[in-house]
């Protein structure tokens, strides 16, 4: 997920979890407000082997 007004992003496994690591994951930004909705906008949701591929990507850079 990818929150561009905050400028950060995460992978989530689990689909349930989705808006409440979106939740965390902004109120860890220091420009966060006290209390905030989160309003989720479907993208692209990539499968188990995409994911692997990403994590090797990342650990690269």
């Amino acid at each position: 997920m990818y929150a561009p007004a905050f400028g950060v992003c995460r992978f989530v496994a689990d689909r349930k979890a989705i808006r409440a690591q979106a939740h965390e994951m902004i109120a860890q930004c220091g420009a966060a407000p006290a209390e905030f909705e989160v309003d989720l906008e479907l993208g692209r949701v990539v499968d188990k082997s995409e994911i692997m591929s990403l994590r090797a990507l990342i650990s690269e850079s």
